[in-house]
């Protein structure tokens, strides 16, 4: 077994990448949903957060209010 040392950024920016790979593949998803579960602050049988950000992710734009702006902050666009 191997542990992490994780903030909520991180934690947060983990579920997001589960969350995109299982909309990518989604025969892969109760295997992820299991992983998603180790670090989701939810017992169950379903990951919150994780199904939260399946549904959210649309295409490959990300919602920054869900993730809060520290940590995808928008460059300005430089036209």
């Amino acid at each position: 077994m191997i542990a992490l040392l994780l903030d909520e950024g991180e934690r947060q920016m983990l579920l997001l990448a589960l969350a995109h790979l299982a909309n990518e593949r989604p025969g892969w998803d109760d295997t992820l949903n299991r992983i998603a579960l180790r670090i989701d602050n939810v017992g169950g049988r379903r990951a919150t957060m994780y199904d939260q950000f399946k549904t959210l992710v649309t295409g490959r734009e990300f919602p920054v209010e869900v993730l809060g702006a520290y940590l995808f902050k928008a460059e300005e666009d430089p036209k």
